[in-house]
């Protein structure tokens, strides 16, 4: 039986989720332009931002996805959460906005774009190797190996962004 996380605001199933899962869903794709599927979830985010969970299954975009608000989150269920797009534009975009939280998904080779961000964070995978990043574009260049989550996120004294982690179950 699924369970959704709490506190999603919405559930995007792909078409290739399980049963239980997608009926649940709040928007369930259809595997060949799930960016409407997607980004009507985040149209109907609430203005001061909110949580879309993306179940387990592969989303196939046919344009970058973003949106001009602050304090999103889009979570997926773990490296069997994908979603594509053309192997080399970032399938989703922050843009210029604060808050913007995407983890736990594959990505095809484009990834993520937290860049121009602030206060955001991208803990992924990108063609299963695991990506973690910050705004503005900082990424870690000696992530831990193996499968962690991230624990705590804070800006050190000398302005540094320091990411702890903890192991999780494989």
């Amino acid at each position: 039986m699924f369970i959704a996380p709490k506190l999603a605001n919405f559930i995007v199933a792909p078409v290739d989720a399980e049963p239980d899962t997608r009926t649940p869903a709040d928007f369930v794709c259809n595997g060949e332009n799930d960016t409407e599927q997607l980004e009507a979830a985040l149209n109907k985010l609430p203005s001061k931002g909110g949580k879309i969970y993306i179940t387990e299954g592969t989303l196939n975009l046919t344009r970058q996805v973003t949106r001009d608000i602050d304090n999103v989150t889009i979570e997926g269920g773990g490296a069997a959460t994908r979603i594509n797009f053309n192997g080399s534009t970032p399938v989703i975009s922050a843009g210029s906005r604060a808050g913007w939280s995407l983890i736990n998904f594959d990505t095809d080779a484009g990834g993520v774009d937290v860049d121009s961000a602030t206060e955001s964070v991208a803990n992924y995978w990108k063609e299963k190797v695991r990506i973690t990043a910050a705004a503005p574009g900082e990424i870690m260049s000696n992530p831990p190996s193996g499968s962690h989550r991230i624990k705590n996120i804070f800006v050190t004294a000398d302005g540094k962004l320091q990411i702890d982690y903890e192991e999780e179950p494989v």
